[in-house]
């Protein structure tokens, strides 16, 4: 006898820690939480501030040479 069950996958919301099954991440679309409802509540969180990115961004390349270029033309400067 063969188990008509397909390949499901398992995972952990991040935001409830429930552990849930899935077939692939197309069909599941919450992923990676395990609800809608979760998904939900973690952007309304982003969205409050409650999370933050604890490391300034990296500088762009455009932001270094625009700077550079300021400081030359500054008279003040040197």
């Amino acid at each position: 006898m063969t188990d008509a069950t397909p390949n499901l996958r398992e995972g952990r919301c991040p935001r409830c820690g429930k552990r849930y099954r899935f077939v692939s991440l197309a069909r599941h679309k919450p992923f990676p939480f395990c609800s809608s409802r979760c998904r939900n509540e973690d952007l309304g969180r982003w969205m409050r501030g409650d999370y933050v990115i604890s490391s300034p961004l990296p500088r762009l390349d455009d932001e270094v040479a625009l700077e550079a270029a300021e400081t030359e033309d500054d008279p003040d400067e040197g």
